[in-house]
């Protein structure tokens, strides 16, 4: 899982300009583990036993990149040292030679190793179909109520879909919940089969060449007289026929995306009106969307009787060709598992040869501490019915004795099975889904804060990037990739204002199991929650990555393994969950802060020294006090206070001369003061700075100097100095305010103007600028007409638009505010190829009528008018506005008239 990425954060080292300092042995010797991290990589390809060893290489890779990275700092920082620097220098790299030496030593036993000890891995499953027949029986009730009603199978009005004239049904369930298992009895029932003339399953494949040639040819088969065709067009023509002739069950099982639904909906609208389509899907928001409100069965948990029912009975019968039905005969193999599981289970005494124990049984403490084992590990299952059919099979291929192994570490066990799905995963895409769980559940992921954490630790593949290819756009596509394999939830942005295009995403239900499984078994990551109980870390923990939710116990983080963490994130949950209800006072605040054990007492980040990630959301810290140590730590690359409740930012942080990214967006009600010391941070690449903010003495902060700037959030030109963006060059994403001053406007412009980066978005913010006169209402025009310009907000006077043709063809979103436009500005602005929202309000337009002629608008979502006191007339032409989805009309009073095109729906405040 992480040789490859383990490889290339070494060669991304090896080739920085610091490293070239190092001495020709030491560079050979790193040149020579590169050599063999790549050859184990070919060795280890495609098999799965050598974890031990994939774990032993990244713990000695680990130990190159803090060597080589301490390196790197000490360089930067000895350049104002004189002679005492050369000669710290002279001496690290004295030592690095012997390091990478015994490294290298190490690495080679561990080659040697896997050579003499691969052997291939034997796996089989059993038939497990009549178990599954007699699983689902209150659920296939449910299912059969709604299919075999009057209404369905009359496709009424009522239960069919608006999408197609007849009646969907969706099963949703989380991965392993016997979704198509239940979708598979339903199919085969005897009350279905004579309800329908033919029937018809359709697993929907979930790679990126998905098309509706793939169904079509799926409907089309050998007992409908199966012919070439050779085009869509013909092969659509044939399935249409087909559709319209017969009474159809079609099942789609799988369906994990709206988009592949909507391509499945334009061959289903042809379905005969007697026909039924059943649906399975993991995705939530995709069973409602197919569903329009209609019948949708969501899967839940077996309850713990039935879990042990269906363990006890798969456990039992692991024969492939096994008959669960009673009439048969069970063979030995059978008869001595139900012996082992009946004597733990019920107590049982029976004869050596009926137990199927060689030897001295158990005693009566060996039973009853096995039994509760596998009661645990049954419970520990949380009612999946795959993990628990795996589970089963898994023990029943092993001894009583080895049982109890099992139950001493559950989730590795289980992990085995909750997620057949990742093994199929490529390899670059295997550590990007388990290091998701760093996140809960139920809680969003942002991909651009997602991007910069792969992107440190070195998940982003460069050998799979795309030519071209940004980070942000590699995280998008791989998040894309595991939405496919229905691991993730993502929805793309309805008008993207950034350079992000997904908004913020979840993991599916039950995956975030599989993430934190794998990742604590295999010490990629460490979760506690302190709302439980105290916690310790000792050297038997040994994680890399650590998260803590905060609460009113404490942890204890001994010394040797705080020195080998290299992620720390701290977050705190609803704080109503932390303040008992019976007690809560008037001064909540208070309350959090007594109950609460902060950072500041429970860590000393001074022992954290080769952090790379120190992620705080949502702190309130108690007396604005960080953490002691905190701007100590050499190697960091991201700090984020996102959330947080701080009121000042000490002019010490521009110690972390190694920082990348710096995310200053606090609290939104809270002013924090930052010091003029940012500009010092030279190797910067991604700064947000706090929606509201203020400088020590009203100092305007110096950014100049930050020329390796990708992305500058929130910059705001009455506490920046405006004229420092023309030195920004490598700027891929730019959100800045103007307030009211025309030289920082003017600053502005003639950056954007004289960028011809593409890659550059520009979202801009100007408030209170009265555009009067000639020489200003010039420099508006040459802003609008800037190509970079993605997102604008405008709040002052323009009284005329210029024409379309000058106007930047990249806004995708517009907001007018008391701009006291004459002349009817729909002509123009409907021109605009990508403009997807336009907000026109206080003002905006001071004109009569507005008009929206046909085929304008082709990509515009949303229109708001609100507060245009002198409209009087709206009109949108029949193709105008095609994909428009909200159109808000507010405080227009003299609007009289509206005209717009059928189906269209308009929300009048």
């Amino acid at each position: 899982m992480v040789l490859r990425s383990t490889a290339e954060r070494l060669q991304s080292l090896v080739l920085a300009e610091e490293t070239a300092l190092l001495n020709r042995s030491a560079n050979g010797d790193l040149n020579e583990i590169l050599r063999q991290l790549n050859r184990i990589q070919v060795l280890l390809r495609g098999r799965t036993q050598h974890k031990d060893s994939e774990r032993k290489i990244e713990e000695l890779n680990y130990q190159i990149e803090d060597v080589i990275e301490s390196f790197r700092v000490l360089v930067r920082s000895s350049k104002t040292w004189g002679l005492n620097g050369i000669k710290m220098i002279w001496l690290r790299k004295f030592r690095l030679r012997f390091t990478f030496r015994k490294i290298r030593s190490e690495i080679t036993s561990i080659i040697e190793k896997i050579e003499c000890s691969n052997f291939p891995v034997k796996a089989s499953s059993p038939d497990l179909q009549q178990i599954n027949k007699n699983l689902f029986t209150e659920d296939l009730k449910q299912v059969l109520k709604f299919l075999l009603s009057d209404d369905v199978l009359s496709s009424s009005s009522s239960s069919s879909s608006s999408r197609i004239r007849v009646p969907v049904i969706t099963i949703c369930g989380a991965v392993g919940s016997g979704k198509s298992t239940l979708a598979q009895v339903v199919y085969e029932d005897p009350s279905i089969v004579p309800k329908f003339q033919t029937r018809k399953w359709i697993k929907v494949p979930h790679d990126h060449e998905f098309e509706i040639g793939y169904i079509l040819g799926q409907i089309i088969d050998r007992g409908d007289d199966w012919v070439s065709y050779s085009s869509e067009e013909q092969l659509h023509e044939r399935v249409k026929k087909i559709l319209n002739s017969k009474r159809r069950l079609i099942v789609l099982d799988d369906i994990r995306s709206t988009e592949a639904w909507e391509t499945v909906c334009r061959i289903l609208v042809e379905l005969d009106k007697g026909s039924c389509v059943l649906v399975t899907t993991r995705v939530g928001y995709v069973a409602e969307y197919i569903s329009q409100n209609q019948f949708v069965h969501s899967m839940t948990p077996l309850n713990e009787r039935d879990s042990w029912d269906l363990f006890t009975k798969v456990f039992s019968h692991p024969d492939p060709s096994a008959n669960l039905t009673v009439s048969e005969s069970p063979s030995d193999g059978d008869r001595s598992r139900r012996a082992r599981l009946s004597f733990f289970t019920d107590g049982a005494t029976t004869s050596d040869t009926d137990t199927g124990f060689e030897g001295q049984e158990p005693s009566a403490m060996e039973t009853d501490n096995r039994a509760t084992s596998l009661r645990d590990m049954v419970r520990s299952c949380d009612g999946s019915p795959r993990l628990i059919k795996a589970l089963a099979l898994y023990l029943g291929s092993k001894e009583t004795t080895d049982w109890e192994m099992g139950h001493n570490d559950i989730r590795a066990c289980l992990s085995k099975f909750v997620c057949p799905v990742y093994n199929e995963l490529p390899d670059h895409l295997q550590p990007c889904f388990v290091y998701l769980g760093h996140f809960l559940e139920d809680q969003e992921i942002d991909p651009e804060k997602l991007s910069h954490l792969w992107m440190i630790e070195g998940l982003l593949s460069t050998g799979e990037s795309a030519t071209g290819e940004r980070m942000m756009d590699m995280t998008e596509r791989y998040l894309r990739e595991l939405a496919l394999k229905g691991m993730v939830e993502v929805q793309a942005e309805e008008v993207p204002a950034t350079t992000k295009k997904l908004k913020p995403f979840r993991i599916v239900q039950g995956m975030e199991k599989f993430c934190v499984s794998d990742c604590e078994q295999t010490r990629f990551l460490k979760i506690i929650d302190l709302r439980e109980e105290n916690r310790s870390l000792s050297s038997s923990d040994m994680p890399r990555r650590l998260v803590i939710y905060l609460g009113k116990h404490n942890v204890d983080i001994f010394p040797n393994v705080a020195k080998n963490i290299r992620s720390l994130r701290v977050v705190l949950r609803d704080k109503k969950e932390i303040i008992d209800e019976s007690v809560r006072p008037t001064n909540e605040q208070q309350i959090i802060e007594n109950e609460l054990v902060w950072p500041t007492i429970m860590l000393k980040l001074k022992e954290f020294r080769v952090l790379r990630i120190l992620d705080f959301d949502g702190i309130d810290f108690p007396q604005q006090i960080l953490p002691t140590g905190i701007f100590n730590l050499k190697l960091l690359r991201y700090l984020s206070f996102k959330g947080c409740v701080l009121d000042e930012l000490p002019s010490s942080i521009s110690k972390l001369l190694y920082l990348q990214v710096l995310d200053l967006r606090v609290e939104e009600l809270v002013e924090i003061r930052i010091p003029n010391a940012l500009g010092k941070m030279r190797w910067l690449n991604h700064l947000y700075l706090p929606l509201k903010f203020g400088t020590q003495n009203d100092e305007q902060l110096r950014l100049v100097d930050l020329t390796e700037l990708e992305t500058l959030v929130n910059f705001n030109t009455r506490l920046c100095r405006a004229k420092d963006v023309l030195r920004l060059c490598k700027l891929r994403h730019l959100a800045a305010k103007v307030e009211g001053n025309f030289n920082d406007f003017e600053s502005i412009t003639n950056y954007m103007k004289t960028n011809s980066n593409n890659w550059l978005h520009s979202s801009v913010d100007i408030i209170e600028l009265n555009c009067y006169s000639e020489e200003w209402h010039s420099v508006l025009q040459e802003f609008l007409g800037c190509k970079v310009l993605r997102t604008l907000h405008f709040d002052g006077y323009i009284g005329r638009l210029p024409p379309y043709d000058e106007i930047s063809q990249n806004i995708t979103q517009l907001v007018l505010n008391k701009s006291y436009l004459k002349e009817d500005a729909m002509p123009t602005l409907g021109k605009l190829p990508s403009l997807g929202i336009l907000i026109l309000s206080n003002y905006a337009y001071i004109g009569k009528e507005m008009v929206c002629s046909a085929s304008s608008f082709l990509q515009l979502k949303r229109l708001e008018l609100v507060d245009l006191s002198s409209l009087k007339r709206l009109e949108v032409k029949i193709t105008a506005m095609p994909i428009l989805s909200t159109l808000k009309v507010e405080h227009c009073e003299n609007l009289g008239t509206l005209h717009v095109r059928a189906g269209l729906i308009v929300e009048l405040v």
